[in-house]
């Protein structure tokens, strides 16, 4: 019993001590800068790419071409400094051409994808800032899904596309993608966001947002929606642990004491974060064109 209390002390101090204060920095102010993430060849080899027997369905095809998808900025770091050559190449440019909303009518293979994508590597920088210095951020295109078929199903003229890069619709798809809150991971990706998937809790919606919110503002909503919905089970269970009465059980007693005073300060540091997020969002701001829930 006293070492199952260790147990819960120690967690709810790591929440309440240490995460406090990531939480609250992050849910507060200005959300800066991006992490940009690059797929393994190891992970390409957990789904099989490397084998010619890989199995092409429905679902394969859709998570090689999400994969692809969120692996566009990986790739450019990639191919500025070992330019991609033959059907590489030709991976690269349809990618890059999908992700600036513009159709090539090229089909990828699962081999000429594992080709591209396992040399990646650790991209130049993790910063879209620096990947694509000098650009700027606008208006986000319509981006496009690599099409990606079965060897036997490859057309008789598959005609290599050509590319050029914009680096200002690049640079945006690339803020929009991994900037914190804005994208989230899709069905294959392994967990790198997908622009177009929108980020949402699990079970519960989220308040205090609609469509007129920054994705800023929700982000940090988020932040303190996820802190709040971390701690609610495990302060609601321990919040009613038995105390023991007995003399030689009083370290015990202390450690229950201790742990009930954490759940409390972690509840209402979530709840103050989340409330925080509310009072801060241009949702609050901009609801006289609209609800402000919907």
């Amino acid at each position: 019993m006293v070492l199952a209390a260790f147990t819960v002390w120690f967690e709810f101090a790591a929440y309440t001590d240490y995460r406090t204060p990531d939480f609250t920095k992050a849910s507060a102010g200005q959300i800066d800068g991006t992490c940009v993430e690059a797929v393994t060849d190891d992970q390409l080899k957990m789904a099989f790419y490397d084998k010619s027997d890989w199995s092409c369905g429905t679902n394969s095809k859709e998570d090689l071409s999400n994969l692809l998808a969120s692996s566009v900025h990986a790739m450019y770091s990639a191919n500025k400094v070992t330019e991609y050559s033959g059907a590489a190449k030709a991976v690269y440019d349809a990618v890059i051409m999908a992700t600036q909303g513009q159709a090539s009518e090229y089909s990828i293979t699962r081999a000429d994808a594992y080709a591209t994508l396992k040399v990646v590597g650790t991209p130049s920088s993790t910063d879209c800032a620096v990947l694509y210095a000098g650009a700027t951020e606008g208006a986000a295109s319509a981006a496009l899904a690599p099409t990606v078929v079965c060897d036997a199903d490859l057309p008789a003229s598959n005609v290599a596309p050509t590319a050029t890069e914009d680096a200002n619709k690049l640079y945006t798809h690339c803020v929009e993608q991994f900037s914190y809150g804005r994208s989230y991971p899709a069905q294959g990706t392994f967990t790198i966001p997908k622009v177009g998937t929108k980020v949402e809790p699990r079970i519960l919606p989220i308040i205090g947002t609609n469509s007129t919110t920054a994705w800023n503002d929700r982000a940090r909503i988020l932040v303190g929606t996820r802190y709040v919905l971390v701690g609610h089970i495990h302060t609601i269970f321990l919040l009613f642990l038995p105390t023991s009465t007995h003399t030689h059980s009083h370290l015990s007693y202390v450690l229950q004491l201790g742990v009930r005073n954490g759940c409390l300060r972690h509840l209402r540091h979530g709840v103050g974060l989340l409330l925080h997020g509310l009072r801060h969002s241009s949702a609050r701001r901009a609801h006289t064109g609209g609800c402000l829930l919907r």
